[in-house]
């Protein structure tokens, strides 16, 4: 019999977790549990550890939520490196002589004892290092059996030469967001209407291929009748790979399904990050557009014009993603993901000050050195995002880490490359990708594909849209043969100081590079599932958060 760590990575099938028992160290008289015992149980022929006769070891650090009846919540954390380990209470207060809920992570809980499962996963080596587990006692007696939530699915790929940096897996089913844990029958997940279908495994440091390699990623079992998988290499390029119609991939809840992609089957021909379709913006100036709006988040590093920079930016998974709610968490210090951006805010700025990072919102023009108009304040809102001030741009500046992940490939449309853009006759109409409104804009060739529909319209109805709405399996075609999709993300604004979400789902504001000529305005375009504005661009101040979709320039040898 082995022994293993759980952090390292798995080669073997999944059954399910270990069962844990748990005890109190308090006093009878005392109310707070301040340690529970997690146990994993010697396999046997019943026993829910069963991994093909391997030993499945805390690591210390390890954190479970812990819920009691009450609605008291209490986290606490593994100290010991063993099969038994005690988790002392970090903070909290769950009493004892009550039922219990427990969730594994602590940080795949939120307060009301629902799984939230993460748009990223990272992973060192392609291992698994953390798997969500469940455990409920519906007794006062303290002893908890945790059982796993998910499935894994298990990539295995081959292509000498290339490294790969991440893996984007979407789906017809939820991947990420809230899942609500159901005890019934047997565990299951009940997802919700504010998750995504995507979910991204990113590798701290790019994995060689070159023989054959495996990379873990945890998903909700279900049954999956459309499947995208995007693998990203090192040196700015994609593999794209669709399940086959008719096709359905089936992942079951604690167990690992492999997938297996060898040199006869991976193509990284493809530029990361890139669309199909060629746009003129300007006459004999054309563009590809990046795969979906741009997203940031302060965990990581990335390389920028002049040097590094913390956090890490990446085009949305899918063109018709976006963030929503996550942007009222808009910090320095908050680790997830924003897609609603002031204008300029690409982290840098003229005299090298720490100003216009992606989420500064609130003092953007309000004082403190920040106002153009003051003296001492920084020029940059007062250019175009252009020439002298192109850095302030931010696809220009930062390097995308699944378009290419270099500085300077991408750029922001001016406004007059929007309007110039729009008013191309017959290639713009509303609609929905997989549920989501917004505007889809056509490639100067198109060729419809079979069974995708287009009309060049708006809807007559109120918060209705269409008339193009596609399924995923549809659209899927729709953007290989080069259409586009702009999301109706709404804005984020700011009122006494905290920022707030206007017209999510319903209208879409993009930035542009230019400048309105008054101070605290910029160009944006505007579309609703009823008109757009595209003879005249809107200004917004340079405050609100609006979306960003880089483009690309193409020459003519390259199309």
């Amino acid at each position: 019999m082995h022994v293993m760590k759980k952090n390292l990575s798995f080669a073997f099938a999944v059954m399910s977790f270990a069962a844990l028992t748990m005890f109190s160290s308090c006093q009878k008289d005392e109310t707070v549990v301040t340690r529970f015992e997690a146990t994993i149980a010697n396999i046997s022929g019943n026993s829910k550890t069963v991994l093909d006769g391997l030993n499945l070891y805390w690591v210390p650090g390890d954190r479970i939520k812990v819920y009691d009846a009450s609605k008291n919540i209490g986290v606490y954390e593994s100290t010991d490196p063993a099969k038994t380990s005690p988790f002392d209470l970090v903070y909290g207060n769950v009493v004892e002589n009550s039922t219990y809920r427990a969730i594994y992570p602590a940080s795949a809980g939120d307060n009301a004892g629902h799984l939230v499962l993460p748009l990223d996963q990272r992973t060192t080596d392609g291992s698994l290092t953390e798997f969500p587990m469940y455990a409920e006692s519906r007794t006062a007696e303290p002893s908890l059996e945790f059982d796993n939530l998910c499935g894994v699915i298990c990539f295995k790929l081959q292509e000498p030469g290339v490294s790969v940096s991440s893996i984007e897996v979407t789906t017809d089913k939820q991947l990420t967001g809230t899942f609500t844990i159901s005890n019934n029958d047997g565990l299951s997940l009940t997802g919700s209407t504010s998750g995504s279908n995507s979910v991204t495994l990113t590798c701290s440091t790019p994995q060689s291929i070159s023989s054959q390699k495996s990379f873990y990623m945890y998903v909700p079992a279900n049954e999956f009748k459309f499947m995208r998988i995007r693998i990203y290499s090192n040196d700015g390029h994609v593999c794209t790979k669709t399940l086959n119609a008719g096709t359905t991939f089936i992942v079951e809840r604690g167990k690992i399904t492999p997938l297996t992609l060898n040199s006869n089957n991976l193509d990284f021909s493809s530029v990361a990050g890139e669309l199909p379709g060629l746009f003129s913006i300007a006459e004999n100036v054309k563009v590809r557009f990046s795969s979906g709006n741009m997203q940031y988040t302060t965990v990581g590093t990335h390389a920028v014009a002049d040097g590094t920079a913390p956090g890490t930016w990446r085009f949305a998974p899918n063109q018709y993603d976006y963030i929503g709610e996550g942007n009222l968490n808009i910090s320095a210090t908050y680790t997830g993901w924003i897609d609603l951006f002031g204008w300029g805010t690409s982290g840098w700025s003229e005299s090298g000050a720490s100003l216009y990072q992606p989420y500064h919102y609130n003092d953007l023009g309000t004082g403190g050195g920040y106002n153009p108009i003051n003296p001492n304040g920084e020029p940059v809102l007062n250019n175009n995002l252009t020439g002298s001030y192109a850095n302030a741009d931010w696809a220009v500046y930062n390097a995308i880490s699944n378009g290419g992940n270099q500085p300077g490939v991408w750029r922001t449309l001016t406004g007059a490359e929007w309007t110039y853009l729009i008013n191309r006759a017959g290639k713009r109409g509303a609609g929905s990708v997989n549920g989501v409104g917004g505007m889809i804009l056509l490639p100067d060739d198109w060729t419809k594909p079979e069974d995708c529909n287009f009309t060049a319209a708006f809807s007559d109805e109120q918060n209705v849209w269409g008339p193009n709405n596609y399924t995923l399996a549809q659209w899927a075609k729709m953007e290989a043969a080069g259409a586009v999709f702009l999301p109706a993300a709404g804005y984020r604004g700011i009122q006494s100081q905290k920022p707030f979400l206007v017209f999510v789902g319903s209208q879409g504001y993009y930035w542009s590079t230019t400048r309105w000529n008054n101070w605290n305005a910029m160009n944006y375009l505007y579309f609703s599932h009823q008109d757009f504005n595209g003879e005249t661009l809107s200004q917004k101040n340079f405050n609100d958060g609006l979306s960003v979709r880089p483009v690309k320039v193409i020459t003519s040898s390259q199309q």
